[in-house]
């Protein structure tokens, strides 16, 4: 008996291919249908695909489901399974980066105070032509 395929929702692909033997791909997602999709379909937040292309030359997309029983099994027995993808909470917080301020050329005060005094030495290289 033949497993059924499942085939992706939310994900589009287009396949151009080119004169001098080159190809592009390219793949759309509709996000609403594909989320709820991958949250339908992911074990352990992860979502397998193989893109495969059909007898009349057209690409699709279908869940890879290569010993998924398996991961089902274990997954049940670990914890709830949590949605594929979340969108990042909006909060007003610092910048990632902040640039520092200063010269950083110039030492601070105290790297000022552990550098030696300078001293002026007479070891005669004053008179050296070069």
């Amino acid at each position: 008996m033949a497993k059924e395929i499942t085939f992706v929702q939310g994900l589009y692909c287009k396949k151009k291919e080119f004169a001098n033997g080159g190809s592009l791909t390219e793949i759309d997602f509709n996000m609403e249908e594909f989320l709820a999709f991958a949250n339908q379909y992911a074990v352990n937040g992860q979502l397998n695909l193989s893109l495969q292309t059909s007898k009349g030359g057209k690409l699709y997309a279908k869940v890879n489901d290569f010993r998924r029983d398996y991961a089902i099994q274990q997954a049940s027995q670990q914890a709830p399974q949590q949605p594929a993808y979340q969108a990042p909470q909006q909060t007003q917080s610092q910048p990632a980066y902040q640039a520092p301020t200063g010269n950083p050329h110039q030492p601070t005060q105290a790297q000022e105070a552990e550098l030696p005094a300078y001293e002026d030495i007479e070891d005669g290289l004053d008179d050296c032509p070069f």
